[in-house]
């Protein structure tokens, strides 16, 4: 889009339900995105996403917070396992309130529960 590349990973195969530690069935296609971003010139956003489904137990209490936690988990990971320079890297969270579906269906809520990775075309300054 423009400036910018978003890849977008669908949360089923990635978080547990109200959770933000990785699954491991996530953990490959992380590091095929970590290991392609490494070389590509850029900032890179990272953006969690939720559905509106409240946000029942664990520590967040709400979706914004939940969809912050995700985000910094995978910016996290990036940075620890595939070597991403971490001033390259920022988090952000949107929790419910950027569907992409109408959450009034499984399927809707499924696919606003997501995290996307941003890679800003624009030259790094320091």
């Amino acid at each position: 889009v423009g400036d910018r590349t978003i890849i977008r990973l669908m949360g089923g195969n990635s978080f547990d339900s109200g959770e933000v530690e990785i699954r491991a069935a996530f953990i490959p296609m992380l590091l095929e995105v970590g290991a392609r971003l490494r070389s590509a010139p850029g900032n890179i956003i990272v953006a969690g996403h939720t559905d509106d489904v409240p946000v029942r137990k664990g520590p967040y209490g709400t979706n914004l917070k939940l969809s912050i936690a995700r985000a910094a988990e995978v910016a996290q990971f990036l940075i620890d396992r595939t070597q991403i320079d971490p001033s390259r890297i920022s988090t952000m969270g949107f929790g419910m309130y950027r569907p992409l579906q109408s959450n009034e269906s499984a399927e809707g809520r499924a696919k606003n529960r997501r995290v996307e990775i941003i890679l800003t075309h624009q030259p790094l300054t320091k």
